[in-house]
């Protein structure tokens, strides 16, 4: 019962203190939102390289002489090679891709129990939306 008093007040009282834990649990939320939009952003890039690749796949049935990039120079390859080359990319994106939605899915999950710790303390006294 005091508890709950003592978190009404902190709640209505805009001079309550932030203990080192509060403030230890707010640092950890801002440095998993950063990643967290970082990693939206890198899974947005995969996601377009493979549609790249899947692209450049449909072409190779098209075209009878290939190109294939290695490093800054292209280099001619036949259509097996170079559709064995795409394939290995593709997979290589694709494990990439669901490592880092597994560490999307991660972060998320962390900062939803964080948040609602934070705003279960403070309340309307911190906002730990994005704009």
């Amino acid at each position: 019962m005091k508890r709950q008093q003592t978190q009404q007040q902190s709640q209505d009282d805009p001079t309550f203190q932030i203990t080192w834990e509060d403030q230890q649990k707010i640092n950890t939320f801002s440095r998993l939102n950063l990643r967290f939009n970082e990693l939206d952003k890198e899974i947005t890039q995969i996601k377009e390289e493979i549609n790249k690749i899947n692209d450049a796949s449909d072409e190779i049935f098209i075209s009878d002489d290939i190109n294939f990039v290695v490093g800054e120079i292209f280099v001619e390859v036949d259509t097996d090679k170079a559709e064995k080359l795409l394939e290995n990319k593709k997979d290589g994106l694709k494990k990439d891709l669901k490592e880092k939605q597994k560490e999307y899915k991660d972060i998320e999950n962390k900062m939803k129990e964080l948040k609602a710790h934070l705003y279960g303390r403070f309340g309307t006294n911190i906002n730990l939306e994005e704009r």
